[in-house]
Protein backbone atom coordinates (compact mmCIF):
# COMPACT_ATOMS: atom_id res chain seq x y z
CA UNK A 1 0.00 0.00 0.00
CA UNK A 2 2.98 2.70 0.90
CA UNK A 3 4.44 2.57 -3.12
CA UNK A 4 0.90 3.63 -3.83
CA UNK A 5 0.53 6.74 -1.70
CA UNK A 6 4.68 7.17 -2.90
CA UNK A 7 3.75 7.73 -6.65
CA UNK A 8 1.37 10.63 -5.95
CA UNK A 9 3.24 12.50 -3.23
CA UNK A 10 6.05 12.30 -5.65
CA UNK A 11 4.34 13.35 -8.17
CA UNK A 12 3.16 16.62 -6.30
CA UNK A 13 6.22 17.29 -4.99
CA UNK A 14 7.79 17.24 -8.82
CA UNK A 15 5.01 19.80 -10.03
CA UNK A 16 5.40 22.05 -7.25
CA UNK A 17 9.10 21.79 -7.29
CA UNK A 18 9.16 22.32 -11.06
CA UNK A 19 7.04 25.07 -11.22
CA UNK A 20 8.83 27.68 -8.08
CA UNK A 21 12.14 27.07 -10.88
CA UNK A 22 10.12 28.47 -13.52
CA UNK A 23 8.92 31.53 -11.05
CA UNK A 24 12.48 32.46 -10.40
CA UNK A 25 13.56 32.43 -13.67
CA UNK A 26 10.45 34.57 -14.76
CA UNK A 27 11.23 37.40 -12.30
CA UNK A 28 14.89 38.45 -12.96
CA UNK A 29 16.04 40.91 -10.34
CA UNK A 30 14.93 44.91 -10.44
CA UNK A 31 16.23 47.85 -10.10
CA UNK A 32 14.13 50.41 -8.18
CA UNK A 33 15.19 54.08 -8.53
CA UNK A 34 12.54 56.82 -6.47
CA UNK A 35 13.00 60.44 -7.68
CA UNK A 36 11.32 63.34 -7.59
CA UNK A 37 11.56 67.70 -7.41
CA UNK A 38 11.97 68.88 -10.85
CA UNK A 39 10.78 66.37 -13.25
CA UNK A 40 8.21 65.28 -15.02
CA UNK A 41 7.90 62.00 -13.95
CA UNK A 42 8.39 61.68 -10.44
CA UNK A 43 7.87 58.73 -8.66
CA UNK A 44 9.56 55.27 -8.88
CA UNK A 45 11.64 54.02 -11.78
CA UNK A 46 12.11 50.21 -12.50
CA UNK A 47 15.19 49.01 -14.24
CA UNK A 48 15.97 45.33 -15.25
CA UNK A 49 19.86 46.78 -15.02
CA UNK A 50 21.93 49.23 -12.82
CA UNK A 51 21.17 53.06 -14.10
CA UNK A 52 23.55 55.69 -14.41
CA UNK A 53 21.95 59.05 -12.84
CA UNK A 54 22.11 60.34 -16.87
CA UNK A 55 19.93 57.60 -17.52
CA UNK A 56 17.42 58.05 -14.49
CA UNK A 57 17.11 61.19 -15.11
CA UNK A 58 16.18 60.84 -18.98
CA UNK A 59 13.71 58.44 -18.19
CA UNK A 60 12.47 61.00 -15.51
CA UNK A 61 12.06 63.98 -18.24
CA UNK A 62 13.71 66.34 -16.09
CA UNK A 63 12.53 69.98 -16.26
CA UNK A 64 14.49 72.95 -18.11
CA UNK A 65 14.98 74.73 -14.99
CA UNK A 66 16.12 71.50 -13.17
CA UNK A 67 19.36 71.93 -10.97
CA UNK A 68 21.92 68.25 -11.59
CA UNK A 69 25.03 70.31 -10.79
CA UNK A 70 25.46 68.01 -7.33
CA UNK A 71 25.32 64.43 -9.48
CA UNK A 72 28.25 62.67 -11.33
CA UNK A 73 26.33 61.53 -14.20
CA UNK A 74 27.87 58.81 -15.29
CA UNK A 75 28.12 57.48 -11.57
CA UNK A 76 25.31 54.15 -10.80
CA UNK A 77 22.36 55.66 -9.13
CA UNK A 78 21.49 55.05 -5.68
CA UNK A 79 18.83 52.59 -5.18
CA UNK A 80 18.63 52.81 -1.30
CA UNK A 81 18.01 56.47 -1.14
CA UNK A 82 15.51 58.68 -2.58
CA UNK A 83 16.98 61.17 -5.58
CA UNK A 84 15.46 64.46 -5.21
CA UNK A 85 16.64 67.00 -8.10
CA UNK A 86 16.16 71.03 -7.06
CA UNK A 87 15.14 73.86 -9.05
CA UNK A 88 17.63 76.07 -10.50
CA UNK A 89 17.41 79.60 -8.44
CA UNK A 90 14.47 78.98 -6.88
CA UNK A 91 14.59 80.12 -3.63
CA UNK A 92 12.07 80.92 -0.44
CA UNK A 93 13.12 83.01 2.09
CA UNK A 94 11.53 81.46 5.93
CA UNK A 95 9.94 85.21 6.33
CA UNK A 96 8.17 85.06 3.20
CA UNK A 97 6.72 80.94 3.93
CA UNK A 98 2.96 81.68 4.19
CA UNK A 99 1.37 79.02 2.56
CA UNK A 100 0.75 75.25 1.67
CA UNK A 101 0.83 76.33 -2.16
CA UNK A 102 4.62 77.65 -2.46
CA UNK A 103 5.71 73.64 -1.75
CA UNK A 104 3.18 72.34 -4.15
CA UNK A 105 5.73 71.83 -6.90
CA UNK A 106 8.76 70.78 -5.28
CA UNK A 107 7.38 67.26 -4.42
CA UNK A 108 7.29 67.55 -0.46
CA UNK A 109 4.67 66.04 1.56
CA UNK A 110 1.71 67.78 2.41
CA UNK A 111 2.17 66.77 5.86
CA UNK A 112 5.54 67.97 6.11
CA UNK A 113 4.45 71.45 4.73
CA UNK A 114 1.56 71.75 7.31
CA UNK A 115 3.98 70.40 9.93
CA UNK A 116 6.33 73.57 9.03
CA UNK A 117 3.99 75.79 8.77
CA UNK A 118 2.55 75.26 12.58
CA UNK A 119 5.78 75.18 13.49
CA UNK A 120 6.31 78.77 11.52
CA UNK A 121 3.04 80.25 13.32
CA UNK A 122 3.72 78.43 17.16
CA UNK A 123 7.37 79.73 16.98
CA UNK A 124 8.07 83.25 16.82
CA UNK A 125 12.05 84.03 14.75
CA UNK A 126 13.75 82.40 12.75
CA UNK A 127 15.19 78.81 13.02
CA UNK A 128 18.08 77.28 12.50
CA UNK A 129 18.54 73.47 10.42
CA UNK A 130 18.90 71.61 13.87
CA UNK A 131 15.54 73.45 15.01
CA UNK A 132 13.73 72.09 11.74
CA UNK A 133 15.11 68.61 12.13
CA UNK A 134 13.96 68.53 15.38
CA UNK A 135 10.41 68.64 14.51
CA UNK A 136 8.68 65.35 14.71
CA UNK A 137 8.15 63.88 10.85
CA UNK A 138 11.55 66.27 9.64
CA UNK A 139 14.49 63.53 8.88
CA UNK A 140 17.40 64.06 6.93
CA UNK A 141 15.94 63.25 3.58
CA UNK A 142 13.03 65.60 3.96
CA UNK A 143 15.75 68.55 5.49
CA UNK A 144 18.23 68.10 2.86
CA UNK A 145 14.86 69.06 0.16
CA UNK A 146 14.85 72.14 1.99
CA UNK A 147 17.95 73.27 2.50
CA UNK A 148 18.06 73.15 -1.58
CA UNK A 149 15.92 75.76 -1.63
CA UNK A 150 14.39 77.60 1.78
CA UNK A 151 16.70 80.17 2.93
CA UNK A 152 16.74 80.79 7.14
CA UNK A 153 17.44 84.42 7.86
Amino acid sequence: MLPIVAIPVTLIYLYKFNNTEEIKKSNPMQYKYSISGAVENSGIIYSQTPLTYREVFFKAKMFANSDISSFNLNELASTKEPIFIPFKNYSLKWKDFTSEKQFEHLNIAKRIVKTLLNYKKSNQGTPTWDDILKISGIGPVNLKKLQSFLILE
